[in-house]
């Protein structure tokens, strides 16, 4: 995502385009890049949002996006059932493009997965220096814990919770650990230098083989 194509650095079409700019320029847009998987735990967004809802706070808008698969429909029914259409938006199909925009013009980036850690949108909430609130106890690294926001998958309370004492000295001081760490062991040579060596190993373990 970071390093899409010159090429792709343009919306879809115009209706996409249009999408994007008709998202509310006066709230917190959070973003929650994955596919519609049980997994995924999409209901958990809605769960927050039907408690910020009830306690009169519309501050928040929260963007899902990504491909059905099998989810889909039962997470658009209980946004309806909710009455939450005006606080959660989805989208299926985008380019990567979209996709950089929303990583670029978004608040945070949610993460509520009940499988972990190897997920790209917690590098790519480094990578775009934006706060992420990612599920508590996948991550055994101690770096990675202290930059993520911990919310518990259980307990839509717990990111309730989050969302409003967060502050903004919390968000600088994590945003800059994050991109530290993917400048660190993210980049392209960092990358890079890490496949060569996984290489090296493998042709030096295969030689063994040899009669």
């Amino acid at each position: 995502m970071p390093n899409i194509q010159k090429n792709e650095l343009i919306y879809k079409d115009k209706s996409e385009e249009n999408l994007f700019q008709n998202l509310p320029k006066d709230k917190k847009i959070i973003v929650y890049p994955a596919t519609f998987w049980p997994h995924k735990n999409h209901k958990y967004i809605i769960d927050t949002a039907a408690l910020l809802k009830k306690d009169n706070i519309d501050n928040f808008y929260f963007v899902l996006c990504g491909s059905d698969r099998g989810t889909f429909s039962y997470i658009k029914k209980l946004i309806s059932e909710h009455d939450l259409n005006h606080q959660i938006k989805i989208f299926t199909l985008m380019s990567d493009f979209f996709l950089r925009k929303l990583y670029e013009e978004c608040f945070a980036v949610v993460m509520p997965t009940n499988s972990g850690p190897t997920n790209l949108p917690l590098y790519e909430a480094m990578y775009f220096k934006k706060p992420i609130f990612y599920s508590k106890n996948i991550l055994n690294d101690n770096d990675l814990n202290n930059i993520i926001v911990p919310i518990d998958t259980n307990d839509p309370n717990s990111f309730f919770m989050s969302l409003n004492s967060i502050t903004e000295k919390d968000i600088t001081r994590k945003t800059n650990l994050g991109y530290k760490y993917y400048q660190k062991y993210c980049s392209k040579d960092q990358l890079y230098q890490t496949y060569k060596n996984i290489i090296s190993e493998y042709k030096k373990k295969t030689s063994q083989w040899k009669g």
